[in-house]
């Protein structure tokens, strides 16, 4: 239920931000949550390796919902990361627009 709520307002956040730079709103929303499918997946790979490194297979007899709280701040990072590079790259190419109008005229 946690992660629908996040997914819910990643969405709605992503929609936002294409729909503040005139981009398409419902193809970065979807992006947006996948990143945070990706975030999830880096999480349980880097967990996995870490497991076969250290040899202490004890957390995967452990219950999925502590597995799952622990994904969830990575996966948001991976989103608020995401967000962050989409917003930065879009306002460049806004100013660099900006400027170009100016000097056509």
């Amino acid at each position: 239920m946690l992660g629908l709520i996040c997914i819910y307002y990643i969405g709605k956040y992503f929609y936002r931000l294409a729909a503040t730079f005139h981009k398409k709103k419902w193809l970065y929303a979807i992006f947006g949550i996948l990143s945070y499918y990706v975030g999830t997946l880096i999480f349980v790979f880097l967990l996995a390796i870490s497991v076969e490194v250290s040899g202490n297979y004890d957390i995967y007899e452990s219950a999925p919902f502590v597995l799952d709280l622990a994904a969830i701040p990575f996966s948001l990072a991976t989103c608020i990361l995401f967000y962050m590079l989409l917003r930065h790259l879009w306002q460049q190419s806004d100013e660099t627009n900006t400027l170009d109008d100016w000097e056509v005229g």
